[in-house]
Parts: structure tokens; C-alpha cells; sequence
């Protein structure tokens, strides 16, 4: 089981386990996640072991998708998501200032000869 699936194939496998005691045998199932979850991976299981040759068709709900969200809606619920989670724009504006701190040391190791300061560079770019 601990063996990936070959990803050139189809990404579920089925073995037959035969010879277990009294005559009886197993189907061992082995699918990706990328395609079942647990709910739709057990739901596909009672389909397969259904024991009639006609097995019950389920009733299918109608569905309609929401009306796409206007740009009004989507910049709001930017900014309501930005204020759940505050942490995380901590991490995004630590993350930034890192990247922006590298590209000041960058240009200034670039600029100039080396071993001097990058000229009209004013702040401290120290760790």
C-alpha cells in the first residue's frame, strides 16, 4: 500500500485477494486522493459492492450556481478575510519586508566596487 500509483495509468487500483480462510476472498482498493474524499470514496464503494444487478439509482437534486460576485462584492470580502486573519498578514508583510531587504542587499552588492556601500542608500539593510 505504501507504493504511489503509477501516475501514467489511472489513478485507482483494485486488487483481488483470493485464498483467505473458508473459500473467501477480498477486493483491496486503492485510490488517490486527488480524485475521492472519504464521503465519496465510501459512497462509491456501496455502489460497487451493491448486490443487485440493478442497483437503485439516486435522486439527483437540481442545482443552479450562485450569479457570479461583483467586483463591490469581491473587494469586500477581500477585506473581511484580511480581518480574520490577522496573522497571516503578519506573515505576508514579514515575508515581503524579507525579499525586499534581499533585493536592497542585491542591488547594493551589484552596484559599485566591491566592498564599498551602494551610494544614496539611507537605511540599515543589517540582519
Amino acid at each position: 500500500m505504501s507504493q504511489q500509483l503509477d501516475r501514467t495509468k489511472s489513478l485507482w487500483e483494485i486488487w483481488v485477494v483470493e485464498g483467505l480462510e473458508g473459500g473467501r476472498w477480498a477486493m483491496l482498493v486503492k485510490t488517490h486522493h486527488a480524485m475521492v474524499d472519504g464521503v465519496s470514496g465510501t459512497d462509491l464503494l456501496a455502489v460497487i459492492m451493491d448486490l443487485s444487478p440493478d442497483g437503485a439509482r439516486p435522486e439527483v437534486a437540481a442545482w443552479s450556481p450562485r450569479p457570479a460576485p461583483s467586483e463591490v462584492r469581491l473587494a469586500l470580502e477581500a477585506v473581511a478575510n484580511l480581518m480574520r486573519s490577522p496573522y497571516e498578514q503578519l506573515r505576508a508583510i514579514e515575508t515581503s519586508t524579507r525579499a525586499l531587504q534581499a533585493g536592497a542587499v542585491a542591488a547594493r552588492r551589484s552596484s559599485g566596487p566591491r566592498g564599498l556601500p551602494a551610494r544614496g542608500v539611507t537605511f540599515n539593510l543589517s540582519p
